[in-house]
């Protein structure tokens, strides 16, 4: 498999791309939406995913294709300072489950926690995933390289992305695109491992 042969396009705002990017997410969330919404967390983020002008929306989204199957994905976007959860689709999607979310975004869950904590000239990287068998080709950092041109683009002048402290392999790529720790959460209460890094990139 050549590395060269990995073609990145735009999501499409269509049910299949919607079941994609879900699995993708939760993946790269480590799982996280699974236990906060529960059995349905897919469908919810498929459903979400069509609409435009959201964080999981399918305006965001990256996929990376080796000869028309989908190996990876990359979802990223301009700060938003001020937006909140109640603002997002994904609540309302939720259902009795939204009560959960509120929750998660009061106690500070790093899902939850994005905007308050970026500045308007950042753009979040806020999802990527690429397929077990198809990692170190180069295609986490082909979906990077894209995700940075959409942030130049977009006039936004550094790259913000948060990573768990025990994923070493995704600190090193990372670090390989030039990305330095800038800060720790919880701060007061941070285990190397356990707490999560906010990377940071000038552009």
């Amino acid at each position: 498999m050549n590395p060269c042969s990995v073609t990145i396009r735009p999501a499409r705002p269509d049910a299949e791309d919607g079941v994609l990017f879900a699995r993708y997410a939760d993946e790269a969330a480590e799982g996280a939406f699974r236990i906060l919404l529960g059995r349905r967390a897919h469908d919810i983020l498929a459903g979400v995913f069509v609409e435009p002008d959201h964080d999981y929306s399918f305006e965001h989204v990256l996929f990376a294709e080796d000869g028309g199957e989908v190996v990876g994905m990359a979802a990223g976007f301009r700060a938003v300072p001020g937006r909140r959860l109640a603002d997002q689709p994904l609540l309302r999607a939720a259902g009795p489950r939204g009560q959960i979310l509120r929750w998660a975004a009061e106690a500070g869950h790093p899902l939850f926690r994005i905007h308050s904590t970026l500045k308007e000239e950042d753009f979040y990287l806020q999802f990527l995933a690429v397929e077990e068998g198809h990692r170190g080709r180069g295609i986490g950092s082909a979906l990077i390289n894209s995700v940075e041109e959409r942030a130049r683009a977009a006039g936004s002048v550094r790259l913000a992305v948060d990573v768990w402290g025990r994923n070493e392999r995704a600190k090193r790529l990372y670090e390989r695109h030039g990305m330095t720790v800038e800060s720790r959460w919880p701060k007061r209460f941070f285990v190397a491992g356990l707490g999560i890094l906010r990377m940071t990139k000038p552009l």
